[in-house]
């Protein structure tokens, strides 16, 4: 209620009562957290989000909570650095990966995004995500065709509306024959 009604010191006091009721439960921290995430209360979210991390360092999750809220902040680096935790904890997490892709790919740093997936690839080079997020980060490094690739091997191996989507506007933009057959096939 506090929430909605613009009241972070409120909503603020009333997770804090709720989180004294449950002493060193991350779960409620992760919730409160998330709470105010939904409500766009960034800053506050990510204090509730690094106290779980403080109190189970070795839960990538709550690295990874971390970081969704340092970026929402544009904290750039310490997004990165929550996400590196995050990615020792879980090297093959596809979650950690595609954050930290975007995150390379928001900095303008394109070819180290396709660098890191390409080397999650080269140890699951028939993972349909992995493929995806390739062509997705080909895509937005205006390489239509390659992604064309990358989408089509994906959707071989587990095909979705939203590959046969991307798939389309790759093969339309690269000036492929039949751009339109992978919505057709769909």
């Amino acid at each position: 209620v506090a929430l909605a009604q613009g009241d972070l010191q409120a909503a603020n006091a009333a997770l804090d009562r709720a989180i004294a009721t449950r002493p060193g439960n991350v779960g409620v921290l992760e919730g409160a957290g998330s709470l105010l995430m939904r409500n766009n209360q960034y800053a506050a979210a990510l204090k509730r989000f690094t106290q779980a991390a403080k109190l189970e360092p070795g839960n990538a999750v709550y690295w990874i909570d971390c970081a969704r809220a340092q970026e929402a902040l544009n904290e750039l680096g310490a997004a990165r650095a929550s996400l590196e935790r995050a990615a020792k904890l879980q090297p093959r997490s596809l979650v950690v990966a595609n954050m930290l892709v975007l995150l390379d790919l928001r900095q303008g740093q394109g070819h180290a995004a396709l660098s890191t997936v390409d080397t999650l690839l080269a140890d699951d080079p028939k993972n349909p995500g992995l493929l995806g997020l390739k062509g997705d980060v080909e895509f937005a490094l205006h390489q239509a065709a390659a992604a064309a690739a990358a989408y089509t091997e994906a959707q071989k191996l587990q095909p979705s509306a939203e590959l046969a989507v991307k798939l389309y506007q790759a093969r339309r933009t690269a000036g492929l024959a039949e751009p339109i057959q992978p919505l057709q096939q769909w």
